[in-house]
């Protein structure tokens, strides 16, 4: 098995379908990838429509669909990596889906210590047609066509786990922190930084498609209190990173960690 692609998902609405739907037109070989849909902290009526779907899109795919009671994206992305047979992981947001070449691009593009990046195009849920400028898709137009791109120069692709494929060396025994309701996925892309040796880019066929929707779980505003408490947390996390291995991370990268949640703890 070549990649292990990891949805977590909690009470799914309508657009989980389309996420499944484009894993199940994959230009990769089916034998080459699993899918690995975790249903967290509900079941029913959600896992009756989600077998239904997986059914309908993904017949002829390699699937594991596991229902815990345990809730929280973090704990089942921690449990479907365990369940992973894949040498290498991607994750996608369930409310999100990918183009056809997505997995070949990314596969071809990567290796045991370089980590291969693709182009995002985020989209507005209600009007569709919206597309919404963002920071992926601005580097990847800046930058994708450089040999040897940096760590800080693609530091954007690190706020999260998405848009992205893994070699299971670099994952390692780390896992994402169920402590963390906000920052979890910053805080895992920090401590896996030190294995990474390389990064690159795919070509323009591999597409990650980001929907911004009201009221999710990344646009939703939090206080300015919360914010500078849970980006306290998160740096002394990134201490306790730092103290175990000081000379294996990127000295640039780890600034620009830093400066970002300072600037989260002072800005709207």
């Amino acid at each position: 098995m070549k990649i292990s692609v990891i949805i977590p998902t909690y009470k799914p609405g309508r657009y989980i379908a389309e996420c499944l739907e484009s894993l199940g037109c994959q230009t990769l070989a089916a034998d080459d990838y699993e899918i690995i849909i975790v249903l967290n902290g509900c079941n029913e009526p959600w896992h009756s429509e989600l077998d239904s779907l997986i059914k309908r899109y993904l017949r002829d795919k390699n699937v594991r669909f596991i229902q815990t009671d345990k809730s929280g994206v973090s704990n089942a992305r921690n449990i479907a990596i365990d369940f992973a047979k894949g040498e290498y992981i991607t994750f996608i947001d369930d409310d999100d889906y990918v183009s056809p070449a997505y997995l070949e691009e990314l596969l071809k593009h990567s290796s045991r210590d370089r980590v291969a990046l693709t182009d995002c195009i985020y989209f507005d849920d209600e009007s569709r047609k919206e597309m919404i400028d963002n920071a992926h898709h601005r580097n990847f137009v800046k930058n994708h066509q450089l040999t040897s791109p940096t760590l800080f120069q693609t530091r954007v692709f690190f706020n999260g786990p998405v848009m992205k494929l893994l070699h299971r060396d670099i994952i390692g025994e780390r896992r994402f922190n169920p402590r963390f309701i906000n920052g979890e996925d910053n805080l895992m892309m920090f401590g896996i930084s030190d294995r990474i040796k390389k990064v690159t880019y795919t070509s323009t066929s591999a597409i990650y498609y980001r929907r911004i929707r009201e009221n999710s779980a990344t646009t939703k505003r939090r206080t300015r209190s919360q914010r500078i408490g849970n980006s306290m947390r998160i740096m002394v996390e990134y201490c306790k990173y730092l103290s175990k291995h000081p000379f294996g991370y990127n000295l640039s990268f780890i600034l620009s960690r830093f400066a970002a949640e300072l600037k989260s703890m002072i800005t709207d």
